[in-house]
């Protein structure tokens, strides 16, 4: 079953705290084998984000890092003071620049189309699993989606 990284991102954390109460043995095992082919392709999203993190970290960012933080301890008058002054714009900027970088970087790999080594679920028990939990209609509909094989 093919999927976009950003949907099994997604759905994964739903299923990991999901309730199988309504569902059969079989479709259990099945969403069970699914489930370990997203923890994978998850875990390794995370790891890809901590490292584009550290990696895409400017040098002596942690100077611009103590002028954001100062500023978001501010009130807001304090804030209204400060704002326009070349320390703070440039700390904005740069914090700015390396947020982009980011999810520049994030953005292509969330993209990319990944093959779980896994079968579609029917629409029967991605409907008990369903009524074995209680999920968002957007979420319901990002389950069954990923489940059951549907384009976005």
């Amino acid at each position: 079953m093919k999927a976009k990284k950003s949907a099994i991102i997604e759905v994964y954390p739903l299923l990991d705290k999901a309730k199988l109460s309504k569902m059969e043995t079989a479709d259990r095992k099945g969403l069970i084998k699914a489930m370990h082919a997203m923890k994978k392709v998850t875990t390794d999203f995370n790891d890809f984000r901590d490292d584009a993190v550290k990696r895409l970290r400017p040098e002596e960012f942690d100077k611009v890092e103590e002028v954001i933080n100062k500023f978001q301890a501010m009130d807001n008058k304090g804030k209204q003071e400060v704002f326009n002054s070349a320390e703070y714009q440039e700390a904005f900027k740069a914090n700015g620049e390396y947020n982009t970088a980011i999810n520049d970087c994030l953005k292509e790999e969330v993209e990319k189309e990944v093959e779980l080594d896994s079968t579609a679920l029917s629409e029967e028990a991605v409907d008990r699993l369903i009524d074995s939990n209680d999920w968002t209609l957007g979420q319901i509909m990002a389950i069954e989606n990923l489940l059951c094989g549907k384009e976005d």
